[in-house]
């Protein structure tokens, strides 16, 4: 089931993101880490995110799904839905 879509950037949705949950993540959880730095910490998961980075990621126009699935909810109104609950539960806090 999609529960919500965005045409905002990651960093941007990282940003909402970041300032709905900072009570509940460390904010360093929240920014990204160099591959190097990663990669010293364990190889193989640099690895992985080297092969993600590669991946052309597929353009999405959110307006059309939005027309197609009228109770598709925006990336902050989700969050504000029970999205912050949910990544927070998944996280541990």
């Amino acid at each position: 089931m999609l529960a919500f879509v965005t045409d905002a950037t990651g960093q941007q949705g990282g940003a909402v993101a970041n300032r709905l949950l900072a009570d509940k993540v460390p904010v360093k959880a929240l920014k990204q880490m160099p591959i190097e730095e990663l990669a010293a910490i364990n190889e193989r998961f640099a690895d992985g995110y080297r092969l993600l980075n590669k991946i052309k990621t597929p353009v999405i126009d959110a307006a059309v799904l939005r027309e197609t699935h009228t109770d598709l909810l925006s990336f902050r109104d989700w969050l504000d839905r029970g999205g912050v609950a949910k990544i927070a539960c998944v996280i541990g806090k």
